[in-house]
């Protein structure tokens, strides 16, 4: 079929009648023996429709030849090739940009192209229009939540969802030529993928693990799928239209009809996620892409000792040639027995060790892995690697991978190449650089600890970085570069682009200039370019760049270098970005203290007021019941252990008065029937001298994650926590004793009790309003500790200790209120992940208690507010599980904890309704999610007040 870009298209059967196709009749295309593709002249991006004769146009809407000179899709076909024949040539200048780093844009957002129009959604909720020519915006939708990945375009329509709740999320079908609404549909949960559409119904999954069918006439339901995970990837389709596939967080693959029809189920993959990126559909094959469950610079390590043990072992002949042996690296010259030998052993590698696979190849018709391919993870930030890209015309596919064998020597991670995969044998038959006359450095990134992401426009294979474009003609083996930015966000801004590098960069931060994002340093992930009306369009760093050759003209903010550098809008709290984990703000030293009395507090300290379930709060409550239900009958569990990326393993969930505190805080609000569960499972706990004399569970029980722990992640979560039992426990027996009415088993315990009180009121109090090592968190946890003390003690009876913790409150309080009213900096390096990387935490907000947050907003309204606010702004996915990274430097995600405080400060804190809080409540994280069911009972207890 010949290429007809620009134009639209009809399917079904031609007659003379029809207009313009009399004279098109040689441009038409048989499938199978009923359906005629032909070329129609039509009056722009509504003069077609698609004609449905049989269940087989799916054929004709998947291909990607149909659709010209359009990128409609993410990786522009259903298929998701990342290939189109549309070739761009130099030589390149940026033509114009636009900036969207107040609203952000997710890093898996590529730019979607139809009409003379460049599509891109906003963590704002704004869905954008741009003019191809000038980057103008035509049109603005709003949609109710957080939009998080690129829209779908068909016949005229645009197809897109997004994050409203947990319970509630929009896809919205817009007309794409003014951006009127035509219909939207209520899916139950956020959505978080971009939709994909046979041109009958559209298909995506949500966060709550439901696939949905949506007719596009009449945007009503056809069917829904439930899975055992958040839906985090767009669906591909195979050739014909008549299979679908996607992924889902349960780490299965799933195939179903555009009937419904569950056609197979993968085994569960070995990994953490298969998020971002859908199924590449080759040649009879279904490729997904996984990260491992392991901490990345471990698997960096492994893989690369084992390249290097293979080539060690391999006898030495004249054609040998070693190219570098230093850092701990041994890369030789490639010939054919090392690569046979180096392939050989990685294969045997992944199939022994499956817990370092990474790419699976599975068979469209009955979802069996078809063979093992010697492909080694290589991504930064440990995302999921980007998806293979291959030549629509000719098969070839191509993926980034590692082998000891290769020219290409860059970045902190080495043993990188590019290569085709061999579509019999799953070998690599082909691998780039392999002579020194092909060995580049900037225009084809390919460097292990970052992210890149492969397309093809012709025989030119593109890679995307973060500051690079670069072009490969796989015939010549010609390399033309098309931007060169490194360490800036396209060419816009970052350390490269501007005097001093990151040092000058984190100064012109401090000083307002933006130069950085919260959601992105070299990942997580990377979109591809995408290549329509002749021009390039490159989303990163929260900017939409477009890129051509001499023949398109230049606007204000084109060029050939960066422009000048321009204000941040961002909070100064997130200044910098995530270059480094350090956020923005100081102390001000001027700040009078408010000294906090101990009658001032004599309200915090009474007892609280019994709370009960509303009407208001019954979508909650069930939920929460269902959770305590989990929690109380299906463990014991071990603690949940979560990878970050660089950072390592953080383990949560296992302090013992942690678990006691947040369920005796939710008892008010279960139904009798969760409610007896809980407390049983409550005295069972005090029973057995936790948190008194068992401060930490040990690492034994059920597995509260969605994935498999590898190697290293499993002897993390055997171990146990450092902590020591303390002050700091006292709040979970109080609140055992207040809300279960076992104070005859607490009474019993005094002898302990008055021992921890008394041996904490006789230390000597400080508090470091400098310290980075979750000092305001302990605070928060101690304050709670001394109140739970306290309360006790009086029911007791101790009135003289009691009164000695009361006045060491009052001078916590102060300290505490003082740090919220005078110190800015709200995100600071932390040190409990398991590498000592890149670690970041807002720990003024984790540990708080209802009383706590109260009294921070009595005392430091004004500044909690304003701080809670800003984080929320600043860091517009806080509330995600599993979101795209906000902090932490170079992690994928960010850590529980994150969620965790935000919410419960906006909550308890009084910063926003219960009505908009609902929004932020998102999905659990695991099992057994305590952090999920204290965000409830949060909820619930404002909702009650």
């Amino acid at each position: 079929m010949r290429s007809h870009v620009g134009y639209p298209v009809k399917v079904g059967r031609p007659s003379e009648q029809e207009p313009g196709v009399a004279g098109a009749m040689e441009e038409m295309l048989c499938i199978g023996e009923v359906l005629v593709l032909y070329v129609v002249q039509g009056d722009g991006m509504d003069g077609w429709r698609l004609r449905v004769v049989t269940g087989a146009v799916l054929a004709a809407v998947v291909c990607g030849g149909v659709w010209g000179g359009q990128w409609p899709t993410v990786h522009r076909d259903y298929q998701r090739s990342g290939y189109t024949e549309e070739v761009v040539a130099g030589p390149y200048e940026r033509k114009w940009y636009r900036d969207f780093h107040e609203e952000m844009i997710a890093t898996r957002v590529e730019a979607i192209v139809a009409g003379g129009r460049c599509f891109v959604g906003t963590f704002a909720g704004n869905m954008y229009a741009l003019d191809v020519a000038t980057g103008e915006t035509v049109w603005t939708f709003k949609a109710a939540g957080p939009v998080g990945a690129s829209p779908c375009y068909g016949d005229g329509k645009l197809y897109f969802g997004a994050d409203e709740g947990f319970d509630t999320g929009h896809l919205y079908c817009v007309n794409a030529a003014d951006g009127v609404l035509v219909w939207k549909y209520e899916a139950g949960a956020g959505i978080w993928v971009s939709p994909a559409c046979d041109g009958r119904q559209v298909y995506f999954g949500d966060r709550a693990g439901v696939f949905h069918a949506v007719s596009v006439e009449t945007g009503k339901a056809a069917w829904m799928l439930k899975t055992a995970g958040m839906i985090l990837t767009p669906a591909s389709f195979s050739e014909d239209g008549g299979r679908i596939v996607f992924g889902s967080e349960d780490m299965h693959v799933y195939c179903v009809s555009p009937a419904g029809a569950v056609l197979w189920k993968s085994e569960k993959l070995a990994g953490l996620s298969l998020r971002d990126h859908g199924p590449t559909i080759w040649k009879g094959l279904a490729i997904v892409r996984t990260n491992p469950a392991d901490a990345f610079h471990t698997v960096m390590d492994r893989n690369g000792h084992l390249l290097k043990q293979t080539q060690l072992g391999i006898e030495k002949t004249d054609e040998d040639e070693v190219l570098m042996d230093q850092w701990g690296d041994l890369i030789m010259k490639p010939t054919p027995r090392r690569q046979a030998a180096e392939q050989d052993a990685i294969v045997r590698h992944l199939e022994e060790n499956p817990y370092d696979k990474c790419f699976y190849a599975l068979r469209m018709d009955d979802g069996w892995q078809e063979w093992t391919a010697p492909v080694f993870y290589t991504c930064g930030l440990h995302n999921p690697p980007t998806a293979p890209t291959f030549h629509v015309k000719t098969g070839e596919l191509y993926t980034f991978c590692r082998s000891a064998l290769t020219y290409y020597v860059r970045g902190v991670r080495r043993y990188n190449c590019m290569g085709r995969i061999d579509r019999a044998t799953g070998r690599l038959d082909f691998t780039w650089p392999t002579s020194p006359e092909h060995r580049n450095w900037y225009p084809i990134a390919m460097i292990g600890d970052e992210t890149q992401a492969l397309s093809m426009m012709g025989d030119e294979l593109i890679c995307t970085h973060q500051g690079t474009l670069g072009s490969l003609n796989v015939r010549t083996m010609k390399v033309t570069p098309i931007w060169e930015g490194r360490d800036t966000y396209g060419g816009i801004f970052g350390p490269a682009a501007v005097p001093g590098g990151f040092d000058g960069a984190a100064k012109l931060a401090m000083e307002g200039y933006l130069t950085g994002m919260p959601n992105e340093w070299h990942g997580p992930d990377r979109s591809i370019v995408a290549v329509a009306e002749g021009r390039l369009f490159w989303v990163v760093g929260s900017q939409v760049v477009c890129i051509a050759g001499p023949d398109v003209p230049r606007t204000d903010s084109g060029g050939a270098k960066p422009p000048a550098m321009f204000a941040s809008c961002l909070p100064a709290c997130v200044a910098g970005g995530n270059v480094a984990s350090r956020g923005g703000g100081s102390f001000d030293k001027g700040m009078e203290k408010r000294i906090i009395r101990t009658d001032e507090l004599a309200r915090f300290i009474e007892a609280p007021r019994e709370a009960a379930r509303t009407d208001a709060g019954a979508r909650v409550q069930e939920r929460l019941d269902a959770a305590v239900m989990e929690l109380a009958t299906g463990g014991p569990w071990a603690p949940f252990v979560v990878e970050l990326g660089i950072s390592g393993q953080e383990r949560h969930f296992g302090r013992t008065a942690e678990t006691m505190q947040i369920v005796a805080l939710a008892l008010p609000y279960l139904s009798d029937a969760a409610r007896d569960k809980a407390v049983a499972m409550l005295d069972e706990m005090f029973k057995a001298g936790m948190p008194l004399s068992k401060p930490v569970f040990d690492g034994a029980g059920a597995r509260r994650e969605p994935y498999n722990p590898g190697p290293e992640m499993a002897d993390f979560a055997r171990g146990t926590d450092k902590y020591v039992g303390g002050i700091e426990d006292l709040y979970a027996v109080w609140a055992y004793a207040h809300y279960t009415g076992r104070w005859k088993a607490v009474i019993g315990q005094m002898e302990t009790i008055k021992r921890v009180c008394d041996e904490f009121a006789g230390r000597e109090f400080r508090f470091d309003h400098a310290g980075t090592s979750d000092d305001a968190e302990r605070l928060n946890t101690r304050i709670a500790g001394v109140l739970g003390g306290i309360r006790i003690l009086e029911r007791s009876g101790q009135t003289e200790s009691a009164g000695r913790l009361r006045e060491l409150l009052a001078a916590m309080v102060t300290e505490r209120v003082h740090h919220e009213r005078a110190d800015g900096w709200l995100i600071r390096p932390t040190k409990i992940a398991s590498k000592g990387l890149h670690q970041a935490k807002a720990p003024r907000y984790v540990g708080l208690t209802p009383e706590v947050a109260v009294m921070l907003r009595v005392f430091a309204g004004e500044a909690l507010d304003g701080h809670v606010r800003d984080l929320m702004a600043g860091l517009p996915l806080w509330y995600q599980a599993y979101g795209e990274r906000m902090i932490g430097g170079e992690n994928y995600i960010s850590p529980p904890h994150l969620a965790r405080g935000v919410f419960m400060a906006a909550a308890d804190g009084r910063v926003l309704d219960g009505q908009t809080l609902i929004r932020k409540l998102d999905q659990p994280w695991c099992k057994a999610d305590l952090y999920y069911i204290e965000k409830m009972t949060a909820l619930l207890r404002q909702m009650g007040k």
